[in-house]
């Protein structure tokens, strides 16, 4: 696969609705805003058809009503550092949260996209703020 755009131009009398699908069979960040904890069942290679072109992907399956979520290099190696292992079996029956991560790039654009963390990392706790403080404002400077 080369990184060259291929054109491939639809049939006019294609429906509109056929040619840009209105909802997908696999996530989107859209389902993961807000955050997600899913449980893995397993892993699959779907045929997936693009621009009129079929080609395979792996995806990640759960537990429940969720929809797969197609992985890529990145989310691999995230499932590797996350289930501690290298093999489909480290990853099955693990809990993990996947979230919108807008810092994401794709074609040299800001895009946004899902990526997973540990079901079990909590954010950092964050110190209450008390209006009436006393802040040290004598800081000495040179």
């Amino acid at each position: 696969m080369t990184d060259e755009r291929v054109t491939r131009p639809l049939d006019h009398d294609m429906p509109l609705n056929k040619a840009v699908p209105s909802k997908s069979l696999y996530l989107t960040k859209e389902d993961c805003d807000p955050p997600i904890l899913v449980h893995i069942s397993g892993m699959a290679q779907d045929q997936v058809e693009t621009d009129n072109e079929k080609h395979i992907v792996t995806v990640l399956e759960f537990h429940g009503d969720i929809k797969p979520l197609i992985l890529k290099t990145t989310t691999r190696e995230l499932l590797k550092v996350l289930c501690g292992g290298d093999t489909i079996r480290d990853v099955v029956d693990k809990k993990i949260v996947l979230y919108v991560d807008p810092t994401i790039m794709y074609q040299g654009k800001l895009h946004g996209g899902i990526r997973m963390r540990s079901a079990d990392a909590q954010p950092a706790a964050q110190p209450s703020y008390d209006p009436g403080q006393d802040f040290d404002d004598s800081i000495p400077f040179p």
